[in-house]
């Protein structure tokens, strides 16, 4: 498990497409919105975030190369960038916590 989160939140990889930040906080507010709102942050390993996630890439980003090749590190990317916006003091914490010492 603690693989798999490091994996999901090391920030390897960019997106090279253009993505500006209010393209950003739409997507955000649109995984947000799917999940009810959540007050306190969604596990990571959560499936309704995945579904969120997946359901956010497949709208924005498919048309990008990156969503034909790279689908899964997108959701990651969405998953991640969804966490920096709405809860960014505990996903500081999850990944201190999870970061190699």
């Amino acid at each position: 498990m603690i693989k798999k989160f490091n994996e999901m939140f090391d920030n390897k990889g960019k997106i090279n497409e253009d993505w500006g930040s209010s393209d950003q906080a739409i997507m955000n507010n649109t995984i947000h919105r799917d999940l009810g709102e959540p007050e306190t942050m969604p596990m990571p390993f959560d499936d309704e975030l995945r579904s969120a996630a997946e359901e956010a890439v497949d709208f924005h980003w498919e048309d990008w190369t990156e969503y034909n090749t790279n689908r899964d590190d997108l959701i990651d990317k969405a998953i991640h960038s969804y966490y920096r916006a709405y809860f960014p003091e505990k996903y500081a914490k999850f990944k201190a916590m999870f970061s190699p010492k």
